[in-house]
């Protein structure tokens, strides 16, 4: 039997929709007073009724032409925030331990969009929609792959699989369709794939995890954890790091730095195999595997194909024990690195530091 923990309960749900209503009227008040013209509107999950039990952050849009003023004037409304990293202009603060973002654009931002979701989603997605919505938020939650700011599915993308497809069990099977990632279309802006933020191996934990649902038919809601994440990757080598940016820049940078690192090990030793992974939480966590984890100390280095006679002679004058193969002229040289995983380690970690992310 499932069990309802991730389910918020009626109280919760009523606080959250208080406290929601009350910053949005705070808002218009102080906007009618400063004479700036603007629509606000809470969107996201808490003005959808799809959020996560624990999970109640609170999102409103202020959009208007003076968007920059009204920006500047909020600062010294909520004093205690500060400015979320970002191109946009976010002003994020606590009130009465909920996370509150005010997210202030212009009324041509493509970002206009989240409003017209909001309202699409609450007149297609009945209760019972909705309840499914944040059953399957739960899951992918618990198993580490929810969030763009990890490479995994976003909430809106959920709740428009939820709305085709009308379970979870379904929207997993619609997944697992898919050998790679399939373009599921935002009913908004049908140009847009909901699905663009999941990397490559988010994508396979997402199949995965679907697995393991239909094959259970249950599970249990709980927070992803370093120790969750280090028991799937026990064969790993993890490398941690200070936080520095915002989750999303965090990740992204850790996910890049460790690919470039195993291209630029790849390019020198072809047969070198591997993938990355990278993870944030009070700390960013990159991880990577690696096969053969040692190289011989030799290997064979090819040169110019064998009808390049100037081209040859040269390379046989640098490497006098020279011997042809498949058609070209070839040698046997040292390696300068063996250890594969120490080399990882000791490119990653000096990309990390060059970018100013302190090893923990």
């Amino acid at each position: 039997m499932v069990t309802l923990s991730y389910i918020p309960s009626e109280q919760e749900i009523k606080t959250v929709h208080e406290i929601r209503d009350f910053l949005i009227r705070t808002v218009k008040k102080q906007l009618a007073e400063n004479h700036i013209e603007a629509e606000v509107m809470a969107v996201g999950s808490t003005a959808k009724d799809t959020f996560v039990k624990g999970s109640m952050d609170i999102d409103i849009f202020i959009v208007s032409p003076k968007y920059k003023e009204a920006y500047k004037m909020f600062q010294q409304v909520f004093t205690s925030g500060k400015r979320k990293e970002g191109p946009m202009d976010i002003w994020h603060f606590i009130y009465r331990n909920y996370d509150v973002d005010l997210v202030f654009i212009p009324p041509d931002h493509p970002r206009i969009e989240t409003l017209e979701h909001t309202a699409f989603m609450n007149r297609n997605l009945t209760p019972e929609l909705k309840r499914e919505v944040v059953k399957a938020k739960a899951f992918f939650k618990s198993k580490g792959v929810y969030g763009a700011e990890i490479g995994g599915i976003v909430g809106i993308a959920i709740e428009e699989l939820v709305r085709q497809h009308r379970t979870l069990e379904n929207v997993c099977k619609t997944l697992l369709s898919y050998k790679e990632k399939p373009y599921i279309p935002d009913p908004i802006n049908p140009q847009r794939n909901l699905l663009a933020s999941i990397v490559k191996i988010r994508w396979k934990q997402i199949q995965n995890a679907c697995n393991e649902y239909l094959s259970k038919k249950h599970f249990t809601f709980q927070p992803f954890t370093p120790t969750e994440y280090m028991k799937n990757k026990r064969t790993w080598t993890h490398l941690n790091f200070q936080r520095k940016h915002d989750r999303a820049t965090d990740f992204n940078t850790a996910l890049s730095v460790c690919n470039h690192a195993l291209n630029q090990i790849r390019n020198r030793e072809p047969e070198v195999k591997g993938t990355c992974d990278a993870y944030v939480w009070n700390h960013v966590t990159i991880s990577y595997h690696v096969t053969p984890e040692k190289l011989p100390k030799t290997k064979i280095y090819c040169g110019p194909p064998i009808d390049r006679k100037n081209a040859v002679e040269a390379f046989k004058f640098v490497h006098p024990d020279s011997f042809e193969k498949d058609g070209k002229i070839c040698t046997i040289v040292e390696r300068e690195k063996t250890d594969v995983v120490q080399w990882m380690k000791d490119l990653i970690t000096n990309r990390m530091h060059e970018r100013n992310y302190l090893s923990i």
